[in-house]
């Protein structure tokens, strides 16, 4: 037997594995791209539409809700002690701003 190895070592050597007509399509990748592009813009315009009449209609019924609310006796109570309590406290602060005694006494001195 007689067997010839330059013949198996020169097999491989002139052949390519690259296809012939084998180019990429830049022009497809970027209308995809586009195409994805607008539809998020589109889904966003449609979701900020929906946010907004949500937050608009849940401050609709906010507030014809607390519109509506009668308050009883003891709640017009509790509010006219507050609002006696701060005006006592303004007061207070009047009193002490035109005071002539200094309110802290100067460590220089």
């Amino acid at each position: 037997m007689n067997f010839n190895f330059k013949q198996f070592t020169n097999i491989n050597k002139n052949k390519t594995f690259k296809k012939e007509y084998f180019q990429i399509n830049p022009d497809k990748y970027w209308n995809l791209l586009l195409g994805i592009f607008f539809i998020l813009v589109i889904l966003g315009c449609v979701f900020g539409y929906y946010k907004f009449f949500s937050v608009n209609k849940a401050l609709n019924t906010y507030t014809t809700k607390t519109e509506e609310k009668v308050f009883d006796v003891k709640e017009k109570n509790e509010i006219n002690s507050l609002i006696e309590y701060f005006q006592k406290r303004e007061s207070k602060a009047l009193e002490i701003k035109e005071s002539k005694i200094p309110l802290v006494i100067d460590p220089s001195l």
